[in-house]
């Protein structure tokens, strides 16, 4: 894994944080989501198409990552089936005071 790829939900957590506190931010990001994140330092293949989506308290969105390839070990199930990061991936994990979000998440 690349250094680019390790600091990528650190840099999505900080992109999520400022979406939170910032709403002419957020309706940047919504309009222009590639730009947004390239500018954030989070870039993609030309072919790879960006959405943004918001879970409210009414609508929930599950993202199905991509089925991986090969057989997946028992320790790789045990990992997926738990469940290690659901809503907005593991990015909202990485957010944090410094990115100016204070109180809980009730997921």
């Amino acid at each position: 894994m690349s250094d680019t790829e390790r600091q990528k939900p650190a840099l999505l957590g900080k992109v999520i944080a400022r979406a939170w506190r910032d709403p002419a931010f957020k309706a940047k990001l919504a309009a222009d989501p590639k730009a947004v994140l390239k500018e954030a330092g989070v870039t993609f293949p030309a072919d790879v198409t960006v959405r943004v989506v918001e879970d409210t308290a009414t609508h929930f969105h599950l993202v199905l990552p991509p089925k991986p390839t090969g057989a997946l070990s028992e320790e790789a199930l045990d990992h997926v089936a738990g469940g290690a990061c659901y809503r907005g991936q593991s990015q909202v994990l990485h957010c944090s005071k410094d990115d100016g979000v204070t109180g809980h998440y009730n997921g």
